[in-house]
């Protein structure tokens, strides 16, 4: 099994995303995790910044990137942490399995 907490956080710079990264990295649940996978949009409507990192976590990232494309999200970078209660290898197959309900739980996060 795997818990998870989220952080989001307004940006307009890569300044803003690198010291967005170092204020979640002050939180107790986020430095702790596993696995901490971001995503982060900003710009106007002619050119994006715009990356992510899963972080070994099945492509989650990218994931988290394309919701917020999809869901017109811009200046916000959002970091999940996975906190592993379990080997995170012996549960990867069952997380694969379950992206598309994780995701669901985003949308209610950030959505």
């Amino acid at each position: 099994m795997s818990s998870f907490h989220g952080y989001a956080a307004r940006i307009r710079s890569i300044q803003d995303v690198s010291g967005a990264l170092n204020m979640a990295l002050t939180i107790p649940e986020l430095a702790s995790a596993n696995h901490l996978m971001c995503a982060y949009r900003f710009g106007d409507g002619d050119k994006w910044n715009q990356n992510f990192d899963s972080d070994g976590d099945c492509g989650v990232g990218l994931h988290m990137l394309e919701y917020m494309i999809d869901n017109t999200i811009d200046s916000t970078i959002l970091i999940v942490a996975r906190h592993c209660t379990t080997n995170c290898i012996t549960t990867l197959h069952h997380n694969i399995q379950s992206l598309p309900s994780k995701f669901d739980d985003l949308k209610l996060l950030f959505g």
